[in-house]
């Protein structure tokens, strides 16, 4: 029940690979108060990124996503891009530090910032 109220949830930092994600979401589910999700410096990499965009439907609550250092590269950006379609109160999104971005990434980046008014770090 206490789990289900929960509203930020930070575990940056903590070397979660593609099969930590998947069981963390297992228990993100039953969150649907989730404003605030910090998944920094991971190793999420873009199987990661795909998980975490195929579970934006469950976090329909959330405010702000920083996936930062996590190596996601351009295909695991589009696949957060595709997931934050379902996230109507969006405000913040991070994912700088990031490498592989490419130009086509960045711009649609700032295409659905601009469309969606939130703010990209």
């Amino acid at each position: 029940k206490k789990l289900s109220q929960l509203s930020f949830l930070n575990i940056s930092n903590n070397l979660v690979e593609f099969e930590g994600i998947e069981y963390l979401f297992e228990g993100i589910k039953v969150i649907s108060s989730l404003k605030s999700l910090n998944i920094d410096s991971n190793c999420l990499k873009q199987d990661g990124a795909k998980c975490v965009a195929d579970n934006m439907k469950y976090m329909s609550c959330l405010t702000d996503l920083s996936v930062q250092n996590n190596e996601i590269g351009s295909e695991g950006l589009k696949y957060i891009f595709d997931g934050i379609k379902q996230l109507n109160y969006l405000k913040h999104l991070s994912i700088s530090n990031d490498n592989e971005l490419d130009k086509k990434s960045e711009d649609l980046l700032k295409s659905i910032a601009q469309e969606r008014m939130f703010v990209v770090k």
